[in-house]
């Protein structure tokens, strides 16, 4: 009774599990991530001979613009440079193409690094 038991516990916890998997998340819940990404993927300063490295970007607002497909984005991106961190407001526009299940990203502004 007890090994019955048992069995019937492990294969309902493999079950849980398997129902747990393979959710997608839609365009929005990835845009914070994939604006994080492209900004401290692409975007360097120079003071010198020292380049900046990223340290944190914080995407402080989203505006849907269209119908699901795009989006103003306004943050703040920190980078540090040789002892220094310093930090500039951004804008830009992301476009979300359902085929390619990617972002493309446009209009990029940046306020003067302080």
């Amino acid at each position: 009774m007890k090994k019955a038991i048992s069995l019937l516990l492990v294969l309902v916890l493999c079950l849980s599990l398997c129902a747990c998997g393979g959710s997608k998340l839609s365009p929005e819940e990835r845009l914070h991530d994939e604006v994080k990404e492209y900004i401290s993927t692409n975007y360097r300063i120079q003071i010198g001979s020292s380049v900046s490295e990223a340290v944190n970007v914080d995407v402080a607002s989203v505006v849907e613009m269209k119908e699901n497909c795009e989006w103003a984005v306004l943050g703040t991106y920190t980078v540090k440079i040789d002892k220094e961190i310093m930090s500039a407001k951004f804008g830009l526009v992301a476009a979300y193409d359902e085929t390619s299940d990617s972002f493309t990203f446009s209009q990029e502004e940046f306020d003067d690094f302080k």
